[in-house]
């Protein structure tokens, strides 16, 4: 007769079996969904239009299937409801909320639900439900477009590997490149490695199809971070594969453009060599590191009936509670607005025209009122110039960001210039109109330091917010026009500069 593990007694789980708590159960989730309804919904929004995160839809049903393959161990685990640790992380998750609705950052918001989630099974069914599900559930955060703030340093040392790995390839083959940085001078064309396709954004899909696969076949964590760093590798490799079959095109004209239909198959053809590589190192590692069957939880004391239909009645109405208190919660905004700067500094070398222009590229709660004050050079050359505050009250009494937004085919790089021998980084931009081509610098001033990264200026802007320290930060935007096919003039990068230097010294006039 083989020996098997006791089940645990139906005592602890009585309370979930009846009725009244079931209906409890359905409050809650009702609850969860008037909390976080509109955070879900723009979820799937973001999924279906950022290309980066186009994966995190499969990030749901892998935790579901991670949850479902415990499904024995988790029949094993008696029903406690945790009222101070799992009650503590619920209350941190709604504070993040309210935080999040209180500065209008997304982010927050969307990493509240996955504390929100790890709290209510820590309530509501206690922690070795907790510890067993911890995987799955942590595991919905690569669902949530928030990693650019860990990626976007990534960009520019990945655009060099790239450009360097896809200029070894071509060499190999016989074509003829200069390597220059990011650049690739090909006979016929010079190709840029943009950050747009750094490969950094492929990165995150194969991380996040690579730890479910380190979890289920490999034992141990060096196997695990093994694949984590062959994902890695792959993704980085990849991209400078796929920059070197963009040249091999591009070099014998079997491809009218770098960009368009032909651009998004080639990805789509090494994206899916990629995946396939992470598949098979997996599986080669996995019969040297097998996963052994995980052993199942041994038996627990029983808990007396009433003891737990008491525990589990206070924390589903507890969760209730908190969620409907947050879910009604909408806070009333009034961010100060600052007027537009008169950059007296900026008069000896660039005249003002008078009158203002509409802000173009420039989006916030009314775009259409929103201008720029143009500046021409003695050579005759004009530039517009656009100064707002970051936060801006939206129609229905929110909060908004102003932003710049850009047509969906070009993409942004980061550009280093220079302001009085400092390093000024910008976001720059090429925009093709008609027999022009528009330059589009931008960055955020705060508090008289720059920073070309938008998610640090909504850092230090919710934090102004909520403590009203510093001055108000700012979105600076430069727009100028050129005949298509011009040289950008170095008049564009001495206007920048001159704007910094005169940002820096001037504080923000509030209205």
């Amino acid at each position: 007769m083989s020996a098997t593990a006791p089940s645990t007694p139906p005592e602890s789980r009585v309370g979930v079996r009846s009725v009244q708590f079931g209906v409890l159960a359905l409050f809650v989730l009702a609850a969860l969904v008037a909390a976080y309804g509109q955070i879900v919904r723009l979820l799937v929004s973001q999924w279906s239009t950022n290309d980066t995160y186009s994966f995190g839809v499969l990030v749901p049903f892998i935790s579901g299937y991670l949850i479902w393959i415990r499904q024995e161990n988790l029949r094993r685990l008696p029903i406690r409801p945790s009222l101070i640790a799992g009650g503590s992380i619920v209350f941190a998750a709604a504070t993040m909320l309210v935080i999040g609705r209180l500065t209008a950052l997304i982010d927050i918001q969307e990493i509240s639900l996955i504390v929100m989630l790890m709290g209510l099974v820590g309530l509501c069914l206690g922690l070795a439900w907790l510890r067993q599900l911890l995987l799955p559930l942590g595991y919905l955060l690569l669902m949530l477009p928030v990693w650019e703030v860990l990626t976007d340093r990534l960009h520019h040392p990945s655009q060099l590997f790239s450009a360097a790995i896809a200029s070894r390839l071509l060499s190999m083959i016989g074509v003829p490149v200069y390597h220059d940085g990011v650049f690739l001078g090909l006979p016929n064309i010079t190709l840029e490695v943009a950050s747009a396709c750094s490969g950094i954004n492929f990165l995150i899909a194969v991380i996040a199809m690579g730890i479910p696969q380190a979890y289920l076949y490999l034992k141990g964590w060096l196997p695990r971070a093994v694949t984590i760093g062959l994902a890695m590798a792959i993704a980085l490799l990849s991209n400078g594969l796929r920059v070197a079959i963009i040249g091999v095109l591009s070099y014998y004209q079997l491809s009218e453009s770098v960009h368009g239909p032909g651009h998004i198959l080639q990805g789509l053809f090494v994206s899916s060599f990629g995946f396939i590589a992470l598949i098979v190192g997996v599986r080669i590692m996995a019969r040297r590191f097998p996963k052994p069957p995980e052993p199942l939880p041994a038996a627990h004391e029983t808990v007396p009936t009433r003891t737990l239909r008491q525990d589990l009645l206070v924390a589903c109405v507890c969760a209730t509670m908190v969620l409907a208190l947050v879910a009604a919660y909408r806070p009333e905004y009034s961010p100060a607005s600052i007027k537009a700067p008169a950059l007296q500094a900026l008069r000896s070398h660039w005249a003002p025209v008078p009158g203002r222009v509409p802000a173009r590229f420039v989006a916030g709660s009314v775009p259409d009122t929103l201008t720029a004050q143009t500046y021409q050079a003695p050579s005759g050359e004009r530039i517009e110039l656009f100064v707002g505050g970051i936060t801006d009250t939206t129609p229905d009494g929110g909060l908004g960001y102003r932003s710049v937004t850009l047509p969906a085919d070009v993409t942004t790089s980061r550009v280093a210039l220079r302001s009085d021998g400092e390093p000024l980084e910008v976001n720059r931009a090429v925009v093709r109109r008609g027999d022009a081509d528009v330059d589009v610098l931008f960055w955020y001033d705060l508090n008289g330091s720059t920073t070309s990264y938008g998610r640090t200026a909504k850092a230090y802007a919710s934090a102004h917010l909520l403590t009203n320290l510093g001055a108000v930060p700012r979105l600076v935007v430069v727009v100028a026009d050129r005949p298509r096919g011009a040289e950008r003039t170095e008049l564009l990068s001495e206007f920048v500069s001159a704007v910094s230097r005169a940002l820096t010294a001037q504080k923000p006039e509030l209205e």
